[in-house]
């Protein structure tokens, strides 16, 4: 049924609320989060409500919107959010079949996404955090692969929740979301209300998609990358990590009064969501002959190189990664018959983000 597995490919992870808040978005949280919380996260989305974004049209047409309105933000999400639950909320204790599971059918039948097991997973305390989890889209995807229609206890629902499609939005607090140390310890707490919502439209993505595209999952980052290992990269070119890069060079672009450290922020955590979408992956059936290995091989190296020369400018120091793209580069460009054939690239692509079933 659900397994961790499931929550790891629909969280948020970074390196480093009271039911009635927030009616804007109809958003309800459970008890057991705190009310400090509650109340900062119903700021935020208020605060959403009253944005006017210079969206680019990229931004539109992958979100479906006509505008950057506040209302317009705040429509999106709430089609997509509905519940928050606290950091410490039990789910394995919470979840029961739902009476109505012998009468519910779910769509495409057989028909589930590709699910990544990654090598490295965010331990508490460590330097990579979960921020978020979608819950929601995790449990369809358990409930859809055991046929059972799972229902969540939830304080403060009466008959707990029917999981009947990923636009449930069931959302868990991680220990990163009001995380304030390592590179946002200097935030104002604008960014840092920013930051909150570009997480909530991150996990809010996990709610969409259908079939193979079912709840956006991410992807085991490659080998070369700064977080290799982790669940915490995408696989196509519309889903959380691009959805949240593009509201954070949206923020980014309207914000002519922040300070330097904001502005730099801004910078730092839009190049960060964008590093993580994979754009081409190796083909496992087709080989290609060393020239191509070389030409493709010179184009990856300084894909990595540009991406660090911008983290550089920004003040993060260069990882180990940065140093040895930077000495394979070289050798590269100056050996390029040394290498071997290497596997053919599969463009990444944009997955259908129809929802399945209805909440």
């Amino acid at each position: 049924m659900w397994s961790k597995n499931h929550a790891l490919a629909l969280g948020l992870i970074a390196l480093g609320t009271s039911e009635g808040q927030a009616k804007e978005l109809k958003l309800k949280f459970d008890r057991r989060v705190p009310e400090e919380q509650s109340q900062i996260l119903g700021n935020d989305l208020r605060r959403l409500d009253k944005m006017s974004l210079s969206a680019s049209s990229e931004m539109l047409r992958i979100y479906g919107l006509k505008d950057g309105e506040g209302a317009s933000l705040s429509s999106w999400l709430s089609e997509r959010v509905q519940w928050v639950l606290s950091e410490d909320f039990n789910l394995e204790k919470s979840l029961r079949p739902s009476p109505a599971t012998l009468f519910f059918r779910f769509p495409n039948p057989g028909i589930i996404p590709d699910i990544e097991t990654p090598t490295k997973t965010a331990e508490p305390g460590g330097e990579v955090k979960t921020v978020m989890s979608n819950l929601g889209g995790a449990l369809y995807l358990g409930g859809k692969q055991a046929g059972l229609l799972i229902n969540v206890a939830i304080e403060g629902k009466v008959g707990g929740l029917d999981i009947r499609s990923p636009r449930t939005g069931l959302l868990k607090v991680g220990e990163g979301l009001f995380f304030k140390g390592g590179k946002l310890a200097k935030a104002s707490p604008d960014f840092l209300s920013h930051y909150r919502l570009s997480t909530l439209v991150h996990e809010a993505r996990h709610s969409d998609g259908n079939g193979k595209s079912l709840g956006f999952l991410h992807a085991t980052c490659p080998e070369g990358h700064d977080l290799a290992g982790y669940p915490a990269c995408d696989r196509n070119l519309n889903g959380p990590y691009m959805v949240g890069a593009l509201f954070s060079q949206a923020m980014a672009k309207d914000c002519d009064d922040c300070s330097e450290v904001d502005k730099e922020l801004y910078q730092l955590v839009t190049a960060d969501s964008f590093n993580r979408v994979i754009r081409e992956y190796p083909d496992p059936n087709a080989d290609v002959d060393p020239g191509e290995a070389a030409e493709t091989r010179v184009g990856n190296l300084k894909l990595i190189v540009d991406t660090c020369d911008t983290l550089v400018s920004l003040g993060r120091p260069d990882s180990e990664n940065c140093t040895q793209s930077r000495k394979e580069l070289v050798e590269v460009l100056a050996h390029p018959d040394s290498l071997e054939p290497e596997k053919k690239l599969i463009k990444t692509t944009e997955w259908d983000a129809t929802p399945e079933g209805k909440r």
